[in-house]
């Protein structure tokens, strides 16, 4: 006998069901985790934005109170900046660095920003930068010059979507293994009619001519060919 005739038909049987299930989970697996990770990816955009109008306008609203760059706090800005993972320059509308009331602040506020974004986003790299105008009263009084994690996720984003990746590779570890029993009950139940019905030819054959299948019961076409033997 060939290697593909010793493979018994249950073997065969069931093999083919686990990999027509294996491939449907796959499919759903791999659907859902694309799915998912674009709507993360609109998350970060609409939140990123979200974080650039928010201090943009902060900017803005120091800016009109202080009359000028020269007086103005931007601790607030810059706390704004750092809670939403972003690091921030800002600029005078002449190109010049914008530092606060003095240089001790602006390293303070600095080594705030980065303190915090390192909290919230667990230190991901930094992309490319984002300039957006500071607009008072209709002219441009500078720049806020953004740059974001490359990755755009804090922590409990990247546990959030960790956790649902994990979940989504257990379902498809449980449904191949539910798979499995399944297609080896179905298998069974079809190969046992035709295994006893093969032991019933070799009876006949050795000279027992009053064996009989005596498998009529059995699922379809198996037990029509049963009966038909008998």
């Amino acid at each position: 006998m060939t290697k593909r005739g010793r493979i018994r038909l249950s073997s065969r049987l069931a093999l083919a069901f686990v990999a027509v299930a294996i491939a449907a989970v796959s499919v759903l697996a791999v659907l859902t985790l694309f799915a998912t990770n674009s709507q993360v990816s609109s998350l970060v955009v609409a939140e990123q934005r979200t974080t650039t109008r928010s201090v943009v306008s902060a900017l803005a609203q120091v800016y009109r109170e202080s009359g000028g760059w020269s007086t103005a706090d931007l601790s607030a800005a810059y706390s704004l900046a750092a809670s939403g993972g972003s690091q921030i320059q800002v600029t005078g509308s002449s190109g010049q660095v914008i530092t606060g009331r003095n240089m001790n602040e602006a390293q303070s506020m600095a080594t705030l920003m980065e303190g915090m974004r390192r909290e919230a986003n667990s230190s991901s790299p930094l992309g490319g930068s984002v300039r957006v105008p500071i607009i008072v009263k209709g002219t441009a009084v500078g720049t806020a010059t953004f740059r974001f994690p490359i990755n755009g996720l804090s922590v409990a984003q990247q546990k959030v979507r960790s956790a649902l990746e994990n979940t989504v590779f257990l379902g498809a570890l449980l449904a191949s293994i539910f798979a499995l029993v399944v297609a080896w009950f179905v298998s069974r139940r079809i190969s046992s009619p035709l295994d006893r019905l093969t032991r019933t030819v070799r009876s006949i054959e050795s000279g027992h001519r009053d064996a009989r299948v005596k498998q009529s019961s059995a699922p379809g076409e198996v037990g029509e060919l049963s009966a038909a033997f008998d």
